[in-house]
């Protein structure tokens, strides 16, 4: 009996580790073709640093060429640090954008390339909370989301008519090493945090719909 995603291939870019690693695990479980991309090393993956576009451009085209096509891209890369703004270093502020922010648009355009002559794909991108609302001692990263947010709303717009879906999923409060990175510079947290497979499920949701759910950012809990 062929399994659900039998012909799916899913990129998992920050799938070494958390939610990405949970939403490799889901799609390879449902029958998906998984490549993980990440930039620790994980068993079959591929080594890339997300805020490097040309490195990004080299994964994408390998991913094309061993797979054939990409059908679904998940890019989960994340990185923040907690500190106030006046002790924010440039170098500090430049790499949390570089990676959040840049690395989502590198990254995504390009997937998008090699999706829109197939007039076919999904993308799911990682966001949070704090993009919208803001953080205390956490500028940089919720800038960069933010930012995520908007890029996703106006590539939602763009990739529509070419039959490619762009969502948003913010996870809310997850246990993830970042959460707990977060929580280690006493980030407040007014939330029970959830777990990953949760959120795994909800990508997996999002990226295998077919009621053309397309930008959206769909969050997984409340928030106080």
């Amino acid at each position: 009996m062929a399994t659900p995603l039998a012909d799916t291939v899913a990129l998992v870019t920050g799938g070494a580790s958390g939610i990405g690693k949970a939403t490799a695990a889901l799609f390879a479980e449902r029958g998906a073709a998984v490549v993980v991309a990440d930039r620790n090393p994980a068993p079959g993956g591929i080594v890339v640093d997300v805020a490097d576009s040309a490195a990004v451009d080299r994964m994408v085209a390998d991913v094309v060429q061993r797979h054939g096509k990409i059908d679904v891209l998940v890019h989960c890369p994340s990185i923040l640090k907690i500190v106030p703004i006046v002790e924010t270093s440039d170098e500090d502020w430049l790499r949390i954008l570089d990676v959040n922010l840049n690395g989502t648009f590198y990254t995504s355009r390009a997937v998008a390339r090699t999706m829109i002559p197939r007039n076919s794909g999904r993308i799911v991108l990682i966001t949070s909370g704090r993009g919208a609302r803001g953080a205390p001692r956490n500028a940089a990263y919720a800038a960069a989301k933010g930012g995520v947010n908007a890029f996703m709303l106006s590539l939602a717009r763009e990739l529509q008519p070419h039959g490619i879906f762009v969502n948003c999923v913010d996870p809310g409060s997850t246990d993830t090493p970042l959460m707990r990175q977060a929580e280690a510079g006493n980030a407040t947290r007014t939330e029970v945090p959830g777990k990953v497979e949760e959120v795994a499920e909800t990508i997996f949701f999002v990226a295998t719909n077919t009621a053309g759910i397309n930008g959206q950012i769909v969050s997984l809990r409340l928030r106080g």
